[in-house]
């Protein structure tokens, strides 16, 4: 009997394909400025095996183990990432600022193809975007909302699920909060006017109803 993939296969799958989908923007880019793309994107997938390429699920999975394979598919595209925005910052940390529009790029994109009906509140808002943000598996609890109503909602992370990656490629974990703040940031403020996100110094996260 086969597997049946239920939404929650899917919802995970869907994460690890966008996140896919920055890492070859971002060798797209790095091809264009001359860097070593092509090689830097060969040992990554020596060492931390090849992206799913957005291939149907159901023609992929492991079926005898489906939770599994999605975890480690999860590991493969957080090194990737973790080590592909080291090594091109090792060449220039100015790069920072052309990734980070690499990322609100995506994060606009993600918001004007989104489909459903548009959230009436920053609650609503938060929700989703924990449908897009690639932060581990669904019992790996990494934030925790501070404060909501109908006009905001604060949040941080308490459990930063990005690190181990960051430090087993010898890189910053601030980098890719700086990347994830510009994806985030474009993601809402695109989806509609309505709504603001703020990143406070402290690390508290915040979306409002625009004044």
């Amino acid at each position: 009997m086969g597997l049946q993939l239920e939404r929650m296969h899917y919802w995970l799958y869907d994460k690890i394909v966008m996140a896919e989908e920055i890492e070859e923007d971002i060798v797209g880019w790095a091809k264009d400025r001359a860097l070593p793309a092509d090689e830097w994107q060969r040992d990554l997938w020596e060492k931390y095996g090849k992206p799913t390429g957005g291939k149907p699920l159901k023609e992929i999975i492991n079926a005898s183990n489906s939770f599994g394979w999605l975890e480690d598919k999860i590991n493969s595209v957080e090194y990737r990432q973790a080590a592909l925005i080291t090594a091109i910052l090792s060449e220039n940390p100015q790069y920072i600022e052309d990734l980070a529009k690499i990322f609100a790029k995506r994060g606009e994109k993600a918001a004007e193809e989104y489909s459903g009906v548009i959230p009436k509140d920053p609650e609503e808002v938060y929700i989703l975007l924990n449908d897009y943000l690639l932060d581990g598996m669904p019992n790996q609890r990494a934030n925790q909302v501070l404060d909501g109503n109908e006009n905001l909602i604060i949040w941080r992370n308490t459990n930063c699920l990005h690190a181990k990656y960051w430090e087993e490629v010898n890189g910053d974990i601030k980098n890719f909060y700086v990347l994830r703040e510009a994806w985030v940031k474009a993601f809402v403020e695109k989806l509609s006017t309505n709504f603001e996100y703020e990143k406070r110094p402290n690390g508290n996260q915040k979306i409002m109803l625009r004044r």
